[in-house]
């Protein structure tokens, strides 16, 4: 997680929003395995080959979006799709244990 961190700067710590495209792949890893089961338990649903969408798009860093980063580790993200004339929130995923209406709100903001 030091990549992630070394993007906070002097903001460690604290809630901070970076955009999805400077956020290694391998950061992403433990949300997007979170999802992949949340979906699972909650909703008997395979979100694995969305997951793996995700992987692929933002490891080549073409997916805009943000992620929400504390203490240095991804608690969050969420990406959107320009389909002219709309734009599209693909995803918006906190891990559970960091879902509060403020976080939630900030990284939903980020995203219009």
């Amino acid at each position: 997680m030091a990549a992630v961190a070394n993007l906070m700067g002097p903001n460690a710590g604290q809630r901070e929003i970076v955009d999805l495209r400077r956020v290694p792949v391998r950061d992403l890893e433990p949300l997007l395995a979170d999802e992949v089961e949340e979906w699972r338990r909650e909703l008997a649903w395979d979100f694995e080959p969305s997951a793996a969408l995700v992987r692929r798009y933002a490891g080549s860093g073409s997916l805009g979006g943000a992620a929400l980063v504390l203490d240095g580790q991804v608690a969050g993200y969420g990406y959107a799709v320009l389909e002219e004339p709309r734009g599209i929130i693909g995803d918006l995923y906190l891990r559970p244990q960091r879902r509060d209406p403020g976080a939630g709100a900030k990284l939903f903001r980020s995203l219009l």
